[in-house]
């Protein structure tokens, strides 16, 4: 097997397979309410501490396919919709790595939840200084919500695979944050499983794909012997 082939069957099962991871993570994770306070989102990070180490380590496979997966989807599209696929993809893939601030913020919720009950505890996490986590938050944001829109704008100009798989990625992204904002479980898992479904698909074409012909090795030519005086 070629190293070109190697990759494309790689790649193909990432995306594939981080959909699927993410999806079952949603799943699994317990449900962060809006109206939740500081005290309760503690208290049940404790309460439920299997279920929320199962969905943080299925959250990281995921991310951890997601960049190779993603860059997948951009090498398929790039020749038809160069621009929506580079932006799209770069938004994208730094999106899903910031989405890694969800696994970090939940194992801190684990560490602190035997002090749920202790006074300041919420206090200091609501007035903490740490005002990265806010960076990464709007990267993950505009990553997840811009970039995976232009990847389904990138799908469908590109005509690299069927014209609903870059709606899905459209839909999937607009229903992940619109789940988040009227606090609705449902609408989210529904994001992800269009998400999913189209992916597969989307990896289909990744292996079916023709990959470019290696460049020839230039001949190397040997220097001429060099000629003896008469």
């Amino acid at each position: 097997m070629s190293t070109a082939r190697f990759r494309q069957i790689g790649s193909a099962l990432c995306l594939a397979c981080f959909p699927l991871l993410l999806l079952a993570a949603e799943v699994i994770a317990p449900w962060h309410s809006a109206d939740e306070s500081e005290s309760q989102s503690l208290a049940r990070a404790g309460d439920q501490a299997a279920a929320v180490n199962l969905a943080d380590l299925l959250l990281f496979l995921g991310v951890l396919l997601a960049v190779p997966g993603l860059l997948a989807v951009m090498r398929l599209t790039r020749a038809r919709a160069p621009l929506a696929s580079l932006v799209g993809g770069t938004l994208a893939v730094s999106g899903v790595v910031a989405g890694m601030l969800q696994a970090v913020t939940d194992q801190y919720s684990l560490l602190l939840s035997p002090l749920a009950g202790t006074a300041g505890v919420a206090d200091a996490v609501q007035s903490s200084s740490a005002w990265v986590m806010t960076v990464v938050l709007v990267v993950f944001l505009v990553g997840t919500l811009v970039g995976t829109i232009l990847l389904g704008v990138a799908l469908w100009r590109s005509h690299a695979a069927p014209a609903w798989t870059g709606l899905s990625f459209v839909l999937s992204s607009v229903a992940g944050f619109v789940s988040h904002s009227v606090d609705l479980m449902w609408l989210d898992v529904v994001g992800g499983a269009l998400l999913a479904l189209a992916a597969l698909v989307v990896a289909g074409r990744v292996l079916r794909a023709e990959e470019p012909e290696p460049a020839p090795t230039p001949a190397r030519l040997d220097p001429a012997p060099a000629r003896s005086a008469a």
